[in-house]
């Protein structure tokens, strides 16, 4: 009787397969993570802009000042009332913004010195359509571009790459 060979392939070559595949998958899974991340990024500071450029064109439209300024975790807006500044919680596109996936928003005077979270109104947005020059950097530790978003006082937006600080 003569020998007989079985073809096909042995659970160790299978499982070295298995295993090189998955390593190349994770490789690939992490190299998109951080490119979708960035595009997140970018997306985000264009949502920053149109809510500035919102914010302006509210104060035109309800005849008092707005403002934003920083805070801990984000910014929020806030509104000029009888009893002095208070923040808008309840406009679901003015409400306080938070990050809390590493993102961190730093607003910029117009020296390039960042602004505190403090309980002074901030930047403001007059009724007739002007602002002080303001400039808010965003950048996340996993991402290496950072975003910014500059205004200037007639309320002309522009997003911009940056420089991490």
């Amino acid at each position: 009787m003569g020998q007989r060979w079985q073809r096909g392939f042995t659970l160790l070559e299978i499982l070295i397969v298995v295993a090189l595949i998955a390593m190349l998958a994770g490789a690939a899974s992490l190299t998109l993570g951080n490119a979708g991340r960035d595009e997140r990024l970018h997306a985000e500071a264009k949502h920053v802009a149109a809510l500035l450029g919102l914010a302006t064109e509210e104060a035109v439209l309800r005849g008092r000042p707005l403002a934003v300024r920083p805070t801990d975790a984000g910014f929020e807006f806030l509104e000029l009332r009888s009893e002095g500044w208070r923040v808008i919680e309840r406009d679901p596109l003015l409400r306080p913004r938070h990050y809390s996936d590493g993102t961190r928003v730093t607003f910029l005077d117009p020296a390039g010195a960042p602004r505190r979270a403090g309980r002074d109104p901030g930047v403001v947005f007059a009724p007739n359509g002007l602002g002080a020059p303001l400039l808010v950097t965003l950048q996340h530790p996993a991402v290496a571009q950072a975003w910014r978003v500059r205004a200037d006082a007639a309320g002309r937006l522009e997003v911009e790459a940056a420089e991490r600080f």
